[in-house]
């Protein structure tokens, strides 16, 4: 029996210690191991494509606790990524932006809603805008008709243009043609 044949059985019967001194040795010799691996990936990338794959839908929850940790030492370099991604992909940026936004018109709403009253400073809370039509039982606030639950507007009873605030008290149901017609003059119900 040779001596590599020999070897073969060792680190077959002996896993763990193999797997042991593979890594001290890699630690010991770190450039020599980095030298080697990037001529394997150089020789063979599908293969290392094809590895890293397996190990990743294997190891799913252990990759992604990894990137979430990466992530929050790294937020400079996480924002740098998605600015260069964004500037490099801008028509796919765009799309995407557009689908989730017609996918997503509530929380569009909402954010839009939010964002006008931290600008203007009447932000008190988030309001749920679901939360809001179940309590007003999807009746227009101004005209006491039911509304249409795809096209209604969360009204502010006080408009924020005359210090009303973003909250829920201050909020409630109302067509879009109600509330047009409001504009930013003060109402009562």
């Amino acid at each position: 029996m040779s001596n590599a044949e020999r070897h073969r059985r060792w680190r077959k019967a002996n896993p763990e210690k193999d797997r042991e001194g593979k890594r001290r040795w890699q630690e010991a010799n770190r450039e020599r191991a980095n030298a080697t691996k990037r001529r394997y990936a150089e020789a063979h990338p599908e293969r290392v494509v094809a590895a890293k794959a397996r190990y990743k839908e294997a190891n799913q929850e252990k990759v992604d606790a990894s990137k979430r940790r990466w992530e929050a030492e790294h937020p400079q370099e996480v924002l740098a990524n998605a600015r260069a991604y964004r500037e490099a992909n801008r028509d796919k940026t765009r799309a995407a932006t557009q689908r989730w936004q017609i996918l997503n018109r509530e929380k569009k709403a909402e954010a839009s809603a939010r964002r006008r009253a931290r600008r203007l400073g009447s932000f008190v809370e988030n309001v749920n805008r679901m939360r809001v039509w179940e309590r007003d039982q999807g009746r227009c606030g101004i005209c006491g008709e039911p509304a249409d639950e795809t096209g209604w507007h969360l009204d502010h009873m006080t408009p924020l243009a005359r210090d009303g605030e973003h909250s829920f008290a201050n909020t409630q149901v109302t067509h879009a043609t109600c509330n047009f017609a409001k504009g930013t003059r003060l109402v009562a119900a």
